[in-house]
């Protein structure tokens, strides 16, 4: 689905939205173990940062990268099986405050 098209109706003389967000759905591997929240968190501070200065290397705006940020979060976040005492909400936060 693409959002960003000029020729809306809407679009047309006015401010129109710039970007999407896409979502890809993979199914979780069965081998998957469950973590704790620390190793979670430790596991984020490992795998952005690398990944946050590649975004910021590209064409990626400032304004957009902790929106950006988020699929390259979720990649950790889906690799575990659960993650103990923390819900997806408290994931999402970990994320943005990275």
């Amino acid at each position: 689905m693409r959002t960003e098209l000029s020729n809306r109706t809407n679009a047309l003389a006015t401010n129109a939205l710039a970007s999407s967000i896409m979502l890809v759905c993979r199914e979780r591997n069965s081998a998957a173990k469950a973590v704790t929240r620390r190793e979670f968190v430790n596991a984020l501070k490992t795998e952005l940062p690398p990944k946050l200065h590649h975004m910021q290397a590209g064409c990626i705006a400032p304004v957009d990268l902790a929106q950006a940020a988020i699929g390259s979060g979720m990649v950790v976040f889906t690799i575990a099986a659960c993650i103990s005492f923390c819900s997806l909400i408290f994931a999402y936060r970990a994320i943005l405050l990275l």
